[in-house]
């Protein structure tokens, strides 16, 4: 992919990561930049049939070819306006323009023009200025994306600027013998020839001469012969970088895959409707997929004070699985660590059968995951035995990384759990508070919010949001008067005006929690008519939630078939149906009546 196309991605947000890119300002109004990886120079490269090119005012007659999208084409640009460009894909298409004479003159920067240079056999018909820019390659990611920059920085500074410029000058081809010290020795190889004939023409007075020139003919077949095996050993050295610039290459495009779905766990660890199961089997599948020398391996979780597995590699997990082990038997230290055998994980107590079905393994990490110091599984990773193959340091810190990721995974549900729970305990105290202060509500708020869960899973709502907003439907009556709540027989205007506040002082009392906001609205329009004719706000249809339309319904009936201080004798079931059916399209949405008929 050519640059161009590259930073359009990154412009829509369609790329997480763009790796090795040159800052400018226009770069920066939609990127966002690591911290810098590598300097490194850019030059002009021409063909050897033009005079010295020393800086790009010099370039103004030649038609200069450069990469789409590339860096240098601004920075060119600016130095010169009136160069002619032309742009290519890639850059072999660069140096292939030259080579079929497309263009005399390119820009590029200098470590990818020495592969291409070796790739095409073009380093002696090609020459170079001196470096006219030099710049930081860095990796950037689109705005709003700074969790993936901060985890970019941070692998970035475990590696030293001497490791990489170690790595970089790895991939760079050394240079071969000049083609003019092959045309040399050529001529040399003619002129002993041309001698060696005209000696043989000599009188046979010049024997000896014959003879000392022969033998400098010897010594110079010797050279040749020595710069033969020199070309020959250079070509084979040039043939074995540019195998292990490959095997670089291939290396580094697997770290990439590795680091793009280590990515995309972290973004599945975050999504809330990601299945605990389908995570779980994409996680040890990279783990595997990143330690290559492990073989046997599992995760495990503490479910019910037992271990029970989840994934397998090398064992039948069923059969582990069947033996219930006991979370209290099974071994798990408190910190990553390195073992000899991946089966001390079971100890000593567990049952032997364990032994018979898991393998033995030279070395094994042990990994475990715990959520406030409590353990709620483990993960293990095992090397085959009489492989010779064992697990680093570095190994260990990187799994133990990942590992954190995975626990992430469930330290969020917990978190989410606990706060569920929480605001239950809530809503249940504020429910009950208002049951001590309007006796007529008791069991009320429970009843409406067993409905209102039934109706919920017709319409695919949430049950638990439904719910919490129907037990506190009527918590803004703690602000209305008992007097007016529990005044028997119809309320005068001003009375009811005052009851009419209660879905408002609701909304106000539920918004002040953090993380209640919605249910607070679906409270504040619970007394909205689907006609627009009901209050506080007097929306109609489709302008009123309709969650809210649900409750509606619900604490409609429940009033109508309970006893209240103004109607001690409440309606049966089948009147208190009659009439809702009867103000269906008026007062209640008529899908809400329907779904509600068919759970009564």
């Amino acid at each position: 992919m050519n640059w161009e196309d590259a930073l359009q991605m990154a412009k829509e947000k369609k790329t997480d990561i763009i790796d090795l890119i040159f800052v400018t300002e226009e770069r920066k109004k939609f990127l966002d930049y690591s911290i810098e990886i590598y300097k490194i120079t850019s030059s002009i490269y021409y063909d050897e049939t033009l005079p010295a090119l020393r800086n790009l005012k010099e370039l103004t007659p030649y038609v200069v070819g450069v990469k789409k999208g590339d860096a240098l084409y601004d920075i060119a640009k600016n130095a010169n306006p009136s160069i002619q460009f032309r742009f290519y894909d890639t850059y072999a298409d660069l140096i292939l323009a030259l080579k079929n004479h497309e263009v005399q003159v390119f820009l590029m920067d200098d470590i990818p023009a020495q592969y291409y240079l070796h790739r095409f056999d073009m380093v002696y018909r090609v020459k170079k200025s001196q470096p006219f820019t030099e710049n930081s390659l860095h990796w950037a990611v689109p705005k709003g994306k700074e969790q993936i920059l901060t985890l970019l920085n941070s692998g970035l500074e475990k590696i030293s600027p001497k490791e990489i410029q170690n790595i970089v000058l790895s991939m760079i081809p050394r240079a071969g013998v000049d083609s003019k010290l092959i045309t040399t020795v050529l001529i040399i190889v003619l002129i002993l020839i041309t001698a060696v004939l005209f000696l043989f023409g000599l009188n046979i007075y010049l024997k000896k001469a014959v003879q000392k020139a022969t033998g400098e003919l010897n010594r110079k077949n010797e050279q040749l012969s020595a710069y033969s095996e020199e070309l020959k050993a250079q070509s084979e050295e040039i043939k074995t970088m540019n195998e292990e610039l490959e095997r670089a290459l291939n290396e580094l495009e697997k770290a990439s895959s590795s680091f793009t779905r280590t990515l995309d766990l972290i973004d599945d660890a975050f999504n809330l409707h990601e299945d605990g199961a389908v995570f779980l089997k994409k996680a040890f599948k990279l783990i595997f997929e990143m330690f290559p020398k492990a073989v046997i391996g599992s995760i495990s979780l503490v479910e019910e004070k037992t271990c029970r597995v989840i994934e397998a590699r090398g064992f039948d997990k069923d059969l582990i699985n069947d033996l219930e082990i006991p979370s209290d038997q099974l071994y798990v230290p408190d910190k990553p660590l390195i073992v000899k055998d991946i089966r001390t994980l079971y100890g000593q107590k567990t049952n032997g059968n364990v032994i018979d079905i898991i393998p033995e393994s030279s070395y094994a990490m042990v990994l475990p995951m715990e959520i406030a110091a409590e353990s709620i599984g483990v993960i293990v990773l095992g090397t085959e035995q009489g492989s010779g193959g064992t697990f680093t340091e570095q190994d260990l810190r990187m799994a133990a990384s990942l590992t954190k990721i995975i626990t992430s995974f469930f330290v969020i549900r917990e978190y989410i759990s606990m706060k569920e729970r929480l605001n239950r305990e809530i809503v249940l105290m504020l429910v009950k508070a208002l049951e001590y202060y309007d006796k007529y509500t008791q069991g009320h708020s429970k009843r409406v919010a067993n409905l209102c869960k039934k109706m919920a899973v017709k319409f695919g709502f949430s049950e638990s949001e439904l719910e919490l907003a129907a037990l506190l439907h009527d918590v803004g009556k703690i602000y209305v008067p008992q007097s007016v709540l529990n005044k028997e027989g119809f309320l005068d205007s001003e009375e009811f005006e005052l009851v009419k506040e209660h879905p408002i002082k609701g909304y106000e009392l539920i918004s002040s929690v953090k993380g209640m906001e919605k249910i607070a609205k679906i409270v504040l329009y619970h007394h909205e008519r689907y006609d627009g004719k009901g209050y506080p706000m007097g929306l109609k249809d489709g302008d009123i939630p309709l969650e809210s339309q649900i409750i509606f319904v619900a604490d409609s009936f429940d009033a109508m078939t309970t006893a209240r201080p103004y109607r001690k004798i409440p309606m049966t079931v089948e009147k208190a149906i009659e009439e809702i059916k009867k103000c269906s399209g008026t007062q209640f949405n008529p899908d809400v009546v329907k779904v509600f008929i068919s759970i009564i």
